[in-house]
């Protein structure tokens, strides 16, 4: 037990340290830390025969759900096509990409579109070379006037 110790006061400086104090940093400096969940805002708007989700802010590991309910309530109707417009994402984890992707399937052809990608998402599409399985529309407008393919 003392050589551990011994590493553990090494590590944390020349200063002597009890175990009291390891403990009492923890609890200070460490547990107080932020978690706060990202902020992650998606609005819906019908648009006759489709159904238009305009997601804002970071998708990651810690709102990958409401992001995934989003979408699946709308597809519980099966002639409703999708629009997903990324435009007000600031952040794209790679959880948001397996949700894109579950998505496109459920979604079937033509039932699934991603419009107006942001800087941010964009980038992550690409890398992920997820830009060459979605349906990618530079604008909303453009993505609803795509012909529709038969499901």
């Amino acid at each position: 037990m003392q050589g551990s110790f011994d590493r553990v006061a090494w590590w944390l400086g020349p200063r002597v340290w009890s175990s009291q104090d390891v403990i009492d940093l923890r609890d200070d400096d460490f547990v107080s830390a932020s978690t706060s969940i990202p902020k992650l805002d998606v609005r819906q708007v019908v648009r006759d025969d489709a159904v238009v989700l305009e997601v804002l802010g970071e998708i990651d590991l810690a709102n990958a759900a409401q992001l995934q309910a989003s979408f699946d309530h709308v597809l519980r109707d099966e002639q409703t096509v999708l629009v997903i417009d990324l435009g007000g994402v600031t952040f794209l984890g790679s959880i948001a990409l397996s949700v894109l992707l579950e998505t496109h399937g459920r979604a079937g052809p033509g039932g699934m579109r991603v419009a107006s990608l942001s800087s941010a998402a964009r980038r992550v599409i690409e890398v992920s070379a997820l830009d060459q399985v979605l349906s990618i529309y530079p604008t909303v407008e453009l993505a609803l006037g795509a012909d529709i393919v038969e499901r």
